[in-house]
């Protein structure tokens, strides 16, 4: 049971960062365009 449950919540934990990530990256392309538009 152990063995089944610790790589479930490394998995969720890694698609938290993932997702955490690209959102920043997200974020920071969207504030790096609007800077090259000033």
């Amino acid at each position: 049971m152990s063995t089944r449950t610790v790589p479930m919540n490394f998995l969720k934990i890694s698609l938290d960062i993932f997702f955490y990530k690209r959102k920043r990256a997200e974020e920071t392309e969207i504030e790096g365009i609007a800077a090259d538009s000033i």
